[in-house]
């Protein structure tokens, strides 16, 4: 039984081509998972030109959906690393005055200052592997139009 050809799209430069295999790359731009579309090769070659058109537009805007949830998964992941920041910086200060307040000084400082540095430096690395993947995203995005 012979297998049919499956027809993909590229959603970054619009190159169209065909594979027996479920999953294709560009072989005019190089980017890794061609979107599949609903036709076979033969049904392919019967459809008009605006057919053909709007089906190769569909597949370069869900390049872009991807783009936009991966932009709106890092900045609500900022988000909650802000968040984070703050409820860690409220609990050391609560923690540490209870303790003052408990006449036991030298604990309330330390829980208030180590719990302050250990919420600070957490929740700011996080930030700041949060930022280099936005940055790599940007890059990405400048090399890919290039």
């Amino acid at each position: 039984m012979a297998k049919t050809e499956k027809v993909f799209i590229c959603p970054k430069c619009g190159t169209v081509g065909s594979s027996e295999k479920n999953n294709a790359s560009c072989f005019k731009c190089g980017y890794p998972s061609m979107v599949p579309t609903e036709y076979e090769l033969k049904r392919w070659n019967e459809l008009s030109e605006q057919q053909k058109r709007e089906t190769i537009e569909a597949a370069e805007m869900s390049l872009k959906k991807d783009e936009e949830s991966n932009s709106s998964l890092i900045s609500f992941l900022n988000t909650i690393a802000i968040i984070w920041l703050i409820a860690g910086l409220l609990g050391a200060i609560i923690i540490g005055i209870s303790l003052i307040s408990d006449g036991q000084i030298g604990f309330g400082l330390c829980a208030l200052i180590g719990g302050s540095i250990a919420t600070v430096i957490t929740a700011g690395t996080v930030m700041v592997f949060l930022d280099m993947a936005a940055d790599v995203r940007r890059i990405r995005g400048i090399l890919e139009k290039k």
